[in-house]
Protein backbone atom coordinates (compact mmCIF):
# COMPACT_ATOMS: atom_id res chain seq x y z
CA UNK A 1 0.00 0.00 0.00
CA UNK A 2 2.60 2.97 0.98
CA UNK A 3 4.11 1.84 -2.75
CA UNK A 4 1.14 2.41 -4.59
CA UNK A 5 0.38 5.64 -1.87
CA UNK A 6 3.97 7.07 -3.52
CA UNK A 7 2.94 6.68 -6.81
CA UNK A 8 -0.04 8.25 -6.62
CA UNK A 9 1.39 11.47 -4.95
CA UNK A 10 4.33 11.22 -7.29
CA UNK A 11 1.76 11.83 -10.19
CA UNK A 12 -0.69 13.90 -8.09
CA UNK A 13 2.58 16.54 -7.73
CA UNK A 14 3.19 15.90 -11.76
CA UNK A 15 -0.57 16.96 -12.14
CA UNK A 16 -0.50 19.58 -10.17
CA UNK A 17 1.54 21.22 -12.40
CA UNK A 18 -0.29 20.45 -15.58
CA UNK A 19 -2.37 23.48 -16.33
CA UNK A 20 -5.25 21.48 -17.30
CA UNK A 21 -8.48 20.22 -15.54
CA UNK A 22 -9.19 17.44 -18.08
CA UNK A 23 -7.93 14.92 -20.58
CA UNK A 24 -10.14 13.21 -22.70
CA UNK A 25 -8.49 10.03 -21.85
CA UNK A 26 -6.95 9.91 -18.41
CA UNK A 27 -3.56 8.66 -18.27
CA UNK A 28 -2.88 6.12 -15.65
CA UNK A 29 -0.02 6.16 -12.87
CA UNK A 30 2.23 3.19 -12.45
CA UNK A 31 1.49 1.17 -10.33
CA UNK A 32 5.30 0.60 -8.78
CA UNK A 33 6.95 3.80 -9.76
CA UNK A 34 10.56 3.06 -10.94
CA UNK A 35 13.43 5.30 -9.82
CA UNK A 36 12.60 7.48 -12.93
CA UNK A 37 9.59 9.00 -10.98
CA UNK A 38 11.35 9.66 -8.13
CA UNK A 39 13.79 10.97 -9.71
CA UNK A 40 11.26 13.38 -11.73
CA UNK A 41 9.66 14.38 -8.36
CA UNK A 42 13.38 15.01 -6.82
CA UNK A 43 14.14 17.25 -9.62
CA UNK A 44 11.04 19.40 -9.36
CA UNK A 45 11.11 19.69 -5.52
CA UNK A 46 15.05 20.63 -5.99
CA UNK A 47 14.54 23.11 -8.86
CA UNK A 48 11.95 24.80 -6.58
CA UNK A 49 14.04 25.51 -3.77
CA UNK A 50 17.26 25.76 -5.37
CA UNK A 51 17.49 27.58 -8.34
CA UNK A 52 19.39 30.55 -8.51
CA UNK A 53 16.34 32.59 -9.33
CA UNK A 54 12.72 31.78 -8.12
CA UNK A 55 11.14 29.48 -10.62
CA UNK A 56 7.10 29.53 -11.91
CA UNK A 57 7.62 25.50 -12.56
CA UNK A 58 4.17 26.08 -14.65
CA UNK A 59 6.18 28.26 -16.81
CA UNK A 60 8.76 24.91 -17.80
CA UNK A 61 5.79 22.57 -18.13
CA UNK A 62 5.82 23.40 -22.22
CA UNK A 63 9.29 22.62 -22.78
CA UNK A 64 9.24 19.77 -19.82
CA UNK A 65 6.33 18.10 -22.30
CA UNK A 66 7.59 19.14 -25.28
CA UNK A 67 11.00 17.34 -24.25
CA UNK A 68 8.89 14.44 -22.92
CA UNK A 69 6.94 13.85 -26.69
CA UNK A 70 10.42 14.51 -28.44
CA UNK A 71 11.45 11.67 -27.14
CA UNK A 72 8.75 9.14 -28.44
CA UNK A 73 9.47 9.74 -31.71
CA UNK A 74 10.39 11.97 -33.98
CA UNK A 75 6.28 13.01 -35.16
CA UNK A 76 4.64 13.16 -31.91
CA UNK A 77 4.60 16.79 -30.03
CA UNK A 78 3.16 18.88 -27.57
CA UNK A 79 0.78 21.60 -28.96
CA UNK A 80 -0.02 25.00 -26.40
CA UNK A 81 -3.18 26.13 -26.19
CA UNK A 82 -2.70 29.42 -27.57
CA UNK A 83 -0.28 27.84 -30.65
CA UNK A 84 -3.09 25.38 -31.73
CA UNK A 85 -4.54 27.53 -34.63
CA UNK A 86 -1.31 28.49 -36.00
CA UNK A 87 -0.09 25.21 -36.00
CA UNK A 88 -3.44 23.96 -37.93
CA UNK A 89 -1.97 26.21 -40.96
CA UNK A 90 1.71 25.29 -40.53
CA UNK A 91 1.51 22.10 -41.01
CA UNK A 92 -0.40 22.76 -44.63
CA UNK A 93 2.08 25.09 -45.59
CA UNK A 94 5.48 24.37 -44.41
CA UNK A 95 6.15 21.92 -46.48
CA UNK A 96 4.66 23.43 -49.75
CA UNK A 97 6.56 26.58 -49.76
CA UNK A 98 10.01 24.87 -48.75
CA UNK A 99 10.29 21.72 -50.01
CA UNK A 100 11.21 20.48 -46.87
CA UNK A 101 10.26 17.73 -44.46
CA UNK A 102 12.16 18.88 -41.15
CA UNK A 103 12.37 16.15 -38.03
CA UNK A 104 13.05 16.54 -34.67
CA UNK A 105 14.62 13.06 -32.49
CA UNK A 106 16.30 13.73 -29.20
CA UNK A 107 16.53 17.25 -29.48
CA UNK A 108 18.22 17.22 -32.79
CA UNK A 109 16.44 19.04 -35.83
CA UNK A 110 17.18 17.21 -39.35
CA UNK A 111 16.05 17.34 -42.75
CA UNK A 112 14.38 13.93 -43.26
CA UNK A 113 13.29 14.43 -46.97
CA UNK A 114 13.46 17.30 -49.62
CA UNK A 115 11.19 17.74 -52.85
CA UNK A 116 13.17 18.05 -56.07
CA UNK A 117 13.21 21.46 -57.35
CA UNK A 118 12.36 23.38 -54.73
CA UNK A 119 13.41 25.85 -52.70
CA UNK A 120 15.05 23.74 -50.40
CA UNK A 121 16.96 22.04 -53.48
CA UNK A 122 17.89 25.78 -54.52
CA UNK A 123 19.16 26.10 -51.65
CA UNK A 124 21.38 23.11 -51.24
CA UNK A 125 20.07 21.22 -48.58
CA UNK A 126 20.21 17.44 -48.34
CA UNK A 127 18.57 14.78 -46.46
CA UNK A 128 20.37 14.10 -43.19
CA UNK A 129 21.58 17.31 -43.00
CA UNK A 130 21.62 18.53 -38.74
CA UNK A 131 19.78 22.17 -38.96
CA UNK A 132 21.48 23.68 -35.77
CA UNK A 133 20.15 26.80 -36.12
CA UNK A 134 17.61 28.83 -37.99
CA UNK A 135 17.71 33.27 -37.97
CA UNK A 136 20.33 32.99 -35.37
CA UNK A 137 18.08 30.60 -33.14
CA UNK A 138 19.83 27.02 -31.85
CA UNK A 139 16.80 24.40 -32.39
CA UNK A 140 17.55 22.41 -29.74
CA UNK A 141 15.64 24.67 -27.70
CA UNK A 142 13.02 25.15 -30.22
CA UNK A 143 9.81 22.53 -29.99
CA UNK A 144 8.98 20.93 -33.33
CA UNK A 145 5.84 23.40 -34.40
CA UNK A 146 8.04 26.40 -33.85
CA UNK A 147 10.39 24.96 -36.19
CA UNK A 148 7.45 24.27 -38.63
CA UNK A 149 6.32 27.90 -38.02
CA UNK A 150 9.62 28.73 -39.98
CA UNK A 151 9.26 26.82 -42.78
CA UNK A 152 5.37 28.56 -42.75
CA UNK A 153 6.86 32.37 -43.91
CA UNK A 154 5.82 34.97 -45.91
CA UNK A 155 6.30 34.35 -49.70
CA UNK A 156 10.00 35.79 -50.50
CA UNK A 157 11.06 35.69 -46.09
CA UNK A 158 14.70 34.48 -46.25
CA UNK A 159 15.88 32.06 -43.92
CA UNK A 160 19.66 32.00 -42.45
CA UNK A 161 20.50 27.88 -41.52
CA UNK A 162 23.08 26.60 -39.87
CA UNK A 163 24.00 23.13 -41.22
CA UNK A 164 26.06 20.55 -39.90
CA UNK A 165 26.71 17.83 -42.82
CA UNK A 166 29.47 15.11 -42.40
CA UNK A 167 30.71 16.56 -39.43
CA UNK A 168 31.27 19.74 -41.23
CA UNK A 169 29.31 22.99 -40.33
CA UNK A 170 27.95 25.30 -43.18
CA UNK A 171 25.46 27.89 -43.79
CA UNK A 172 22.47 28.18 -46.04
CA UNK A 173 19.94 30.59 -47.24
CA UNK A 174 16.30 28.75 -47.48
CA UNK A 175 14.15 31.47 -49.10
CA UNK A 176 10.47 30.63 -49.07
CA UNK A 177 8.06 30.25 -52.33
CA UNK A 178 5.50 28.93 -53.18
CA UNK A 179 6.24 26.21 -55.75
CA UNK A 180 4.57 23.70 -58.02
CA UNK A 181 5.04 20.13 -56.51
CA UNK A 182 3.29 17.62 -59.01
CA UNK A 183 2.26 14.44 -57.19
CA UNK A 184 3.99 12.33 -60.13
CA UNK A 185 7.13 12.87 -62.40
CA UNK A 186 8.15 10.54 -64.75
CA UNK A 187 10.83 10.47 -67.17
CA UNK A 188 12.52 8.64 -69.73
CA UNK A 189 15.67 7.09 -68.99
CA UNK A 190 17.65 5.30 -71.66
CA UNK A 191 14.24 3.77 -72.80
CA UNK A 192 13.09 2.84 -69.32
CA UNK A 193 10.01 4.65 -67.84
CA UNK A 194 11.19 6.53 -64.44
CA UNK A 195 8.19 7.46 -62.34
CA UNK A 196 9.02 9.54 -59.05
CA UNK A 197 6.03 10.19 -56.22
CA UNK A 198 7.57 12.02 -53.46
CA UNK A 199 3.70 12.40 -51.99
CA UNK A 200 1.38 9.88 -52.04
CA UNK A 201 -2.70 11.21 -51.42
CA UNK A 202 -5.42 11.76 -53.48
CA UNK A 203 -4.33 13.23 -56.60
CA UNK A 204 -1.54 10.68 -56.92
CA UNK A 205 -3.73 7.70 -57.55
CA UNK A 206 -5.65 8.30 -60.26
CA UNK A 207 -2.72 9.93 -62.02
CA UNK A 208 -0.77 6.68 -61.60
CA UNK A 209 -3.32 4.87 -62.48
CA UNK A 210 -3.81 6.38 -65.66
CA UNK A 211 0.11 6.35 -66.80
CA UNK A 212 0.15 2.61 -65.88
CA UNK A 213 -2.64 1.57 -68.28
CA UNK A 214 -0.80 3.79 -70.71
CA UNK A 215 2.46 2.10 -70.24
CA UNK A 216 0.70 -1.44 -70.29
CA UNK A 217 -1.04 -0.82 -73.32
CA UNK A 218 2.62 -0.11 -75.00
CA UNK A 219 3.80 -3.29 -73.27
CA UNK A 220 6.74 -1.56 -71.67
CA UNK A 221 8.59 -4.53 -70.06
CA UNK A 222 10.09 -2.56 -66.92
CA UNK A 223 9.31 0.00 -64.80
CA UNK A 224 11.16 2.38 -62.24
CA UNK A 225 9.43 3.80 -59.55
CA UNK A 226 11.55 6.09 -57.59
CA UNK A 227 10.21 6.72 -53.40
CA UNK A 228 13.19 8.60 -52.65
CA UNK A 229 11.73 11.81 -50.88
CA UNK A 230 8.74 10.05 -50.85
CA UNK A 231 7.37 11.51 -47.36
CA UNK A 232 4.33 13.33 -47.84
CA UNK A 233 1.01 12.04 -48.20
CA UNK A 234 -1.40 9.14 -46.68
CA UNK A 235 -0.48 5.99 -45.55
CA UNK A 236 -3.79 4.45 -45.98
CA UNK A 237 -3.66 5.57 -50.06
CA UNK A 238 -0.14 4.28 -50.23
CA UNK A 239 -1.90 0.64 -49.62
CA UNK A 240 -4.27 1.82 -52.18
CA UNK A 241 -1.59 2.66 -54.64
CA UNK A 242 0.16 -0.75 -53.96
CA UNK A 243 -3.57 -2.33 -55.09
CA UNK A 244 -2.27 -1.25 -58.68
CA UNK A 245 0.47 -3.71 -58.53
CA UNK A 246 -0.47 -6.13 -56.48
CA UNK A 247 -3.52 -8.58 -54.96
CA UNK A 248 -4.67 -10.08 -51.71
CA UNK A 249 -3.50 -8.83 -48.53
CA UNK A 250 -1.32 -5.63 -48.81
CA UNK A 251 -1.05 -5.05 -44.77
CA UNK A 252 -2.97 -3.61 -42.22
CA UNK A 253 -2.94 -1.17 -38.90
CA UNK A 254 -2.03 -2.33 -35.92
CA UNK A 255 -2.81 -0.45 -32.30
CA UNK A 256 -0.54 -2.87 -29.69
CA UNK A 257 -0.72 -5.72 -31.52
CA UNK A 258 -4.85 -5.43 -32.50
CA UNK A 259 -5.82 -5.16 -35.68
CA UNK A 260 -8.11 -2.46 -36.47
CA UNK A 261 -8.22 -2.11 -40.27
CA UNK A 262 -6.78 -3.98 -43.45
CA UNK A 263 -5.59 -3.62 -46.71
CA UNK A 264 -6.28 -5.87 -49.62
CA UNK A 265 -5.22 -5.34 -53.47
CA UNK A 266 -7.59 -5.32 -56.38
CA UNK A 267 -8.55 -8.42 -57.98
CA UNK A 268 -6.83 -7.51 -61.50
CA UNK A 269 -3.44 -4.99 -60.60
CA UNK A 270 -2.93 -2.40 -63.85
CA UNK A 271 0.87 -3.09 -64.10
CA UNK A 272 2.05 -7.02 -63.89
CA UNK A 273 5.77 -6.36 -65.44
CA UNK A 274 8.74 -5.62 -63.48
CA UNK A 275 9.06 -2.97 -60.64
CA UNK A 276 12.36 -2.01 -59.61
CA UNK A 277 12.04 1.15 -56.23
CA UNK A 278 14.20 3.32 -55.35
CA UNK A 279 14.62 3.26 -51.80
CA UNK A 280 16.74 5.78 -49.47
CA UNK A 281 16.87 6.97 -45.78
CA UNK A 282 14.52 9.93 -47.01
CA UNK A 283 11.61 7.36 -47.59
CA UNK A 284 9.27 7.10 -45.13
CA UNK A 285 5.38 7.36 -44.32
CA UNK A 286 3.61 6.59 -47.09
CA UNK A 287 6.67 5.71 -48.88
CA UNK A 288 7.90 3.35 -46.03
CA UNK A 289 3.94 1.99 -46.68
CA UNK A 290 4.51 1.37 -50.47
CA UNK A 291 8.27 -0.03 -50.51
CA UNK A 292 7.12 -2.62 -47.64
CA UNK A 293 4.28 -4.00 -49.32
CA UNK A 294 5.20 -4.15 -52.82
CA UNK A 295 8.74 -5.60 -51.52
CA UNK A 296 7.57 -7.91 -49.22
CA UNK A 297 4.80 -9.21 -51.62
CA UNK A 298 7.33 -9.97 -53.90
CA UNK A 299 6.57 -7.65 -56.50
CA UNK A 300 9.10 -5.09 -56.63
CA UNK A 301 13.20 -5.60 -56.33
CA UNK A 302 14.08 -2.73 -53.71
CA UNK A 303 17.34 -0.77 -54.95
CA UNK A 304 19.20 1.48 -52.88
CA UNK A 305 19.36 2.33 -49.09
CA UNK A 306 17.54 1.37 -45.94
CA UNK A 307 14.45 3.59 -45.52
CA UNK A 308 13.53 5.66 -42.71
CA UNK A 309 11.11 3.45 -40.86
CA UNK A 310 7.92 5.14 -39.66
CA UNK A 311 4.45 4.52 -40.92
CA UNK A 312 1.91 5.59 -37.95
CA UNK A 313 -1.64 6.97 -37.46
CA UNK A 314 -0.86 10.55 -35.41
CA UNK A 315 -4.12 11.24 -33.43
CA UNK A 316 -5.32 14.75 -31.68
CA UNK A 317 -5.34 14.71 -27.62
CA UNK A 318 -6.44 17.37 -27.19
CA UNK A 319 -6.58 18.86 -22.83
CA UNK A 320 -9.24 20.91 -21.49
CA UNK A 321 -6.93 24.06 -21.22
CA UNK A 322 -6.75 23.93 -25.16
CA UNK A 323 -3.46 22.43 -25.32
CA UNK A 324 -2.85 19.56 -27.33
CA UNK A 325 -0.92 16.15 -28.04
CA UNK A 326 -0.36 15.18 -31.41
CA UNK A 327 0.79 11.48 -31.02
CA UNK A 328 1.20 8.19 -32.74
CA UNK A 329 -1.74 5.50 -31.66
CA UNK A 330 -1.14 3.09 -34.40
CA UNK A 331 1.96 1.55 -37.12
CA UNK A 332 0.86 0.47 -40.42
CA UNK A 333 2.17 -2.60 -41.25
CA UNK A 334 2.93 -4.70 -44.58
CA UNK A 335 1.79 -8.23 -45.61
CA UNK A 336 4.34 -9.58 -42.97
CA UNK A 337 2.35 -8.62 -40.30
CA UNK A 338 5.09 -6.64 -38.65
CA UNK A 339 4.83 -2.98 -38.12
CA UNK A 340 6.64 -0.39 -39.86
CA UNK A 341 8.76 1.51 -37.05
CA UNK A 342 12.33 0.36 -38.74
CA UNK A 343 14.00 0.96 -41.95
CA UNK A 344 13.15 -1.51 -44.77
CA UNK A 345 16.28 -3.20 -46.14
CA UNK A 346 16.50 -3.18 -49.94
CA UNK A 347 17.12 -6.07 -51.44
CA UNK A 348 20.04 -4.62 -53.41
CA UNK A 349 21.80 -2.14 -51.56
CA UNK A 350 23.79 0.81 -53.04
CA UNK A 351 25.20 4.07 -51.65
CA UNK A 352 23.13 6.82 -52.94
CA UNK A 353 25.14 10.05 -55.11
CA UNK A 354 25.55 13.06 -52.35
CA UNK A 355 25.55 15.11 -55.36
CA UNK A 356 21.80 15.52 -55.43
CA UNK A 357 19.21 14.58 -58.55
CA UNK A 358 20.85 13.88 -61.40
CA UNK A 359 19.88 10.82 -62.96
CA UNK A 360 23.88 11.11 -65.05
CA UNK A 361 25.64 10.77 -61.46
CA UNK A 362 23.43 8.69 -59.78
CA UNK A 363 24.60 4.99 -58.87
CA UNK A 364 20.87 3.94 -57.27
CA UNK A 365 19.09 4.75 -60.42
CA UNK A 366 21.84 3.50 -62.66
CA UNK A 367 21.78 0.11 -61.02
CA UNK A 368 17.68 0.08 -61.42
CA UNK A 369 17.98 0.81 -65.10
CA UNK A 370 20.78 -1.72 -65.70
CA UNK A 371 18.69 -4.46 -63.81
CA UNK A 372 15.46 -3.04 -66.08
CA UNK A 373 17.26 -3.72 -69.12
CA UNK A 374 18.28 -7.35 -68.26
CA UNK A 375 21.56 -7.09 -66.56
CA UNK A 376 22.42 -8.07 -62.83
Amino acid sequence: MAVKQTAARTWLLLLTFLPVAAVSAQPTPPEQPDESWRNLQEVVGLIHRAYVDPVDIRSLLPAALGGLTDALDPFSTFVPSHEIDAFAQVRNVSSSRSGLLLLKDRGIVFVAAVVPASPATRAGLRPGDIVKAINGLATRSLPRWKVQRFLAGSPGERLNLQILRAAEESSAVLELTDFAWPALVERDVEGVPVLTLTRIDSGTLPQLAARLEELARRAVGALVLDLRNCAWGSPETAFEVASLFSTGHLGELLKRSESIQTFRGADRPLWTGRLFILTARSTLGPGDVLAAVLGGKGRAELIGERTFGHAGRKKELRFSSGDTLWLTDAFYAGPDGLVIREGIEPDLEVGSDPSGFSASEDPVLERALQRAKGGS
